[in-house]
């Protein structure tokens, strides 16, 4: 009996200190990912999601963080117009989240991620819209109808509204809704907003909404929120709030 209680001790002291591992392995990133985000160094997403991917066994949180990292740094090439950059860092998202899908196969966030790695197909190569377009939709409906109370699908979308044509179901107002939920769950959260680059992009979306709707006085107020939040948010004060501001004078 006693050897059992032995066996029985060291296994739970194994897997309490490997939850422990993750858990600042989790944190790690977090604050490094935050700060290269308000920094404007996106680039370096791309050697921090390098580490993730050596990781042995990073369970579920690290893996749909990893996706979500690989979102964001996609989403950059874009903006920044590196394509071929993007088409790369889209293929191996893809490849990790058909594994990761396996996994989870209900996971509302991964229907989410994969419906704006659609969208992101979409931008790369509009000619495929027509074939893709209904499987980003489908999967995006899907995480939002059972993942109401989850930021992350709230963010993903509220993209899928923002950017996808009205003619075909987008909705900037209700974009607006989805990214103003999702900063309330993040705020509900328990350090939720800590560390977080997807609360901080909430806030500046809010603001980018705003702005192509042409309530510029709206979009103005959400960039300052974000300035006022993080002063070094390089995109924000050098970007945003000048463009917003010299709108507002024309």
């Amino acid at each position: 009996m006693k050897k059992r209680q032995v066996v029985f001790s060291l296994s739970f002291l194994f897997l309490f200190v490997g939850s422990l591992s993750s858990a600042a392995q989790e944190a790690e990133y977090r604050e490094k990912s935050f700060q290269t985000y308000i920094q404007g160094k996106m680039d370096d997403w791309d050697s921090m999601i390098s580490d993730m991917k050596s990781l042995t066994d990073p369970g579920r949180t690290l893996e749909i963080d990893l996706l979500e990292y690989y979102y964001g740094l996609i989403g950059h090439y874009i903006d920044v117009e590196q394509n071929t950059k993007a088409e790369n860092c889209l293929s191996k998202a893809l490849q990790l989240l058909k594994k990761v899908e396996k996994s989870y196969p209900d996971a509302m966030e991964l229907k989410a991620l994969r419906a704006n790695f659609i969208g992101f197909q979409i931008a790369l190569s509009p000619i495929k819209a027509p074939i893709l377009f209904r499987s980003m939709l489908h999967n995006a409906k899907q995480s939002i109808a059972n993942g109401k109370e989850n930021p992350l699908v709230n963010v993903l979308y509220a993209n899928i509204l923002f950017y996808m044509p009205e003619m075909f179901g987008g909705n900037k107002d209700k974009a607006i809704d989805h990214y103003k939920r999702a900063c309330e769950l993040m705020e509900q959260l328990p350090g939720g907003t800590e560390n977080n680059w997807l609360y901080i992009q909430s806030l500046a979306s809010i603001g980018l909404v705003y702005e192509k709707l042409g309530n510029y006085v709206a979009a103005e107020a959400a960039y300052r929120k974000v300035a006022d939040l993080q002063p070094q948010y390089v995109h924000v004060k050098t970007v945003l709030l000048p463009r917003v501001r010299a709108k507002m004078k024309a």
